[in-house]
């Protein structure tokens, strides 16, 4: 017999949402195992008692394999803290649960139909995904609201997933554990939007995969403006012509709404599973936990973190190091920290760029105002790394290897830092003779006369050929240059 079992992931802010979700489908699969997964503390006045409630079991993440917890739990807003727990849970669970199948469901969905069809996907199959979308758009507006926002967000929702806790599933979820772990952030910009853009990779990374066009899973707003839902004579929910399996009901208090007014019309079947998701949120609330509720969303001494505090702390690992319990409040506190500087990081701290320490490796440093937001942003962090790698092994002038936009970005990092510029190269004819933060850009040939035979290298693509060029050069010469480089 398959032994099946599923999770979700929470704050108590969610914990109504939850119960819909593990009610609704014990309607239909009493014996399948609905664990949920929490992070967060329970509010003053409020008990959770697992006895009481429509789960089975429940993992804490603090139960987690996850090193600094307190730090990686400030570096990650409540969004991306709940989502990011996914991945270690299904790992967890896969491996210590005894399961041979498990799916993964987000708290806003509502179960309407058995789920049997979901197990019989995976007959020949280890990873089960839904796409956002299965017919292309064809009004200039829909694409935009859909199908360009999957660009943006990821091909495939991963409120719902599903895998065999062995071969291919197994090691998927091993590989998304870790992902989520380093990198749930919501940062589009930078190709991230929590979990989902990873499993964009799944098809080209896994094996045995299945992709279900199925019109009745993971039915919600970004998809009614291809799928009608109908309610038959007989009582049957059908989108399209399936059977509606599971309506995933995001934002219906917001841009969710806005959503389906948009694109459902005039159907009012759709209003009418909004209306009774409505009356099974209240029927289920817990009024004693207040609106909003996170544990993680305030300091020692009840004061809130603020996402921009979450930023400059993800942001530079010094910090990170100084202060392994953000959370504290009091003397040598991460608070009393940004207290001291707030009129440094706060004044020009753009998302994801905050303050630098302009000391070099193991010492104490100053520091000082970081940049704006920039296209070349995305690579400051790395290039600090390369910077104080650089300096650490006694390095005190280089040359700079590429004049794209990682040169731009390691320039300033390296003069502020006190690292040396002698010049820089590239390939672009067209570069030499121009100047980067006062760096003039010349051939590799020329660069080789100016007496310095150190490299930085300025490329996170093409590392192996730039340094494979750099030692063709010195081929027959008596000098061996240092190629000193980073990959992300």
């Amino acid at each position: 017999m398959t032994r099946i079992q599923c999770f979700t992931s929470i704050s108590f802010s969610y914990l109504a949402k939850a119960r819909v979700l593990a009610w609704s489908m014990k309607r239909f699969h009493p014996d399948w195992t609905f664990w949920v997964c929490i992070t967060d503390r329970e509010p003053p006045g409020f008990e959770f008692n697992l006895e009481e409630e429509p789960f089975d079991k429940v993992i804490w993440s603090a139960e987690l394999p996850i090193d600094g917890m307190p730090g990686w739990l400030f570096r990650h807003d409540v969004v991306e803290a709940c989502t990011a727990v996914k991945g270690p849970g299904l790992a967890r669970l896969a491996e210590q649960s005894g399961a041979d199948i498990l799916f993964y469901f987000d708290p806003d969905i509502a179960v309407f139909g058995p789920l049997d069809s979901l197990v019989a996907e995976l007959d020949n199959h280890d990873i089960l995904l839904t796409p956002h979308q299965i017919v292309h758009d064809v009004s200039s507006d829909a694409v935009v609201d859909n199908e360009i926002s999957s660009l943006q967000h990821g091909v495939y929702n991963l409120g719902f997933i599903g895998i065999r806790t062995s071969g291919e599933g197994l090691r998927f979820a091993h590989w998304w554990s870790e992902r989520l772990k380093r990198y749930c952030y919501n940062d589009i910009p930078s190709g991230l939007f929590v979990d989902q853009r990873w499993c964009d990779l799944i098809p080209a990374f896994f094996d045995r995969v299945k992709v279900s066009r199925n019109a009745g899973y993971n039915v919600a707003s970004w998809n009614l403006s291809n799928r009608k839902i109908h309610i038959s004579e007989s009582g049957e929910i059908l989108a399209n012509s399936d059977l509606l399996r599971f309506y995933h009901f995001t934002k219906i208090e917001g841009i969710g709404l806005n959503m389906i007014n948009k694109y459902a019309g005039g159907n009012i079947h759709v209003y009418e599973l909004v209306s009774w998701y409505k009356h099974w949120l209240r029927r289920f609330a817990a009024p004693q936990i207040p609106r909003n509720w996170w544990f993680y969303g305030y300091y020692e001494n009840g004061e809130p973190v603020l996402k921009e505090h979450r930023l400059v702390y993800r942001g530079w690992a010094d910090l990170q190091e100084s202060y392994l319990d953000p959370f504290a409040s009091g003397e040598g506190s991460f608070q009393e920290w940004l207290r001291e500087h707030e009129d440094e990081w706060k004044k020009t701290c753009a998302p994801g760029d905050p303050p630098v320490s302009v000391a070099g490796a193991g010492q104490e440093g100053s520091w000082r105002l970081p940049r704006l937001a920039t296209r070349h942003s995305r690579w400051l962090l790395p290039c600090r790394q390369l910077v104080s790698d650089i300096l650490g092994r006694g390095i005190k002038e280089v040359i700079v290897y590429g004049a794209g936009d990682v040169g731009h970005a390691f320039v300033p990092e390296a003069r502020a830092s006190g690292l040396g510029i002698r010049c820089m190269v590239d390939r672009n004819p067209i570069l030499w003779g121009t100047s980067v933060d006062g760096a003039v850009v010349m051939s590799l040939k020329e660069a080789m006369k100016t007496g310095l035979h150190t490299y930085a290298i300025a490329s996170m693509s093409f590392v192996d050929e730039i340094a494979g060029q750099i030692r063709k050069s010195y081929e027959g010469a008596s000098e061996i240059p240092v190629i000193l480089h980073r990959r992300v």
